[in-house]
């Protein structure tokens, strides 16, 4: 459970949550009652909410990033290119959906943040196939 005030993350029993309350907000809004009461707690759950929209676009952002700049790597383009498939989704965006202009202006791909996604995936892959080859009791490895 999350306290809709100061988003501490709290147990989910009721003697922990009134304890929170008295504790920590008893004084804010100790006095509001009856339909005051309900209308603050429907404008804190929808500041809840917005924030995690927020939170949800920024993640899908980095992962567009993530992903274009995979796709540039796996086609051995140079960093640069980046820039040039942004302005690519500039144009479409602009014909397309105006409205969400502001998304994917906030893609990065310029060349500093794909070598830095570059790094990344590898350092990704170098893990995971440390992972997968300790449990392994042979492996054949080919050199072509």
């Amino acid at each position: 459970t999350q306290c809709l005030v100061c988003k501490q993350v709290l147990l989910t029993k009721k003697f922990n949550v009134k304890r929170h309350y008295e504790r920590k907000h008893k004084n804010e809004f100790g006095d509001i009652e009856g339909e005051e009461r309900v209308q603050l707690m429907k404008r804190l759950k929808t500041n809840i909410n917005e924030g995690e929209k927020e939170e949800t676009l920024s993640h899908a952002v980095v992962k567009c990033s993530f992903e274009l700049s995979h796709l540039l790597i796996k086609d051995y383009r140079t960093f640069n290119d980046g820039e040039f498939v942004q302005n690519c989704l500039k144009v479409v965006v602009k014909n397309l959906c105006p409205t969400e202009m502001k998304k994917f202006e906030s893609i990065s791909l310029c060349r500093n943040t794909i070598a830095n996604r570059a790094q990344d995936i590898a350092c990704d892959i170098e893990f995971q196939l440390l992972n997968h080859t300790q449990t392994l009791a042979f492996f054949f490895f080919s050199i072509r």
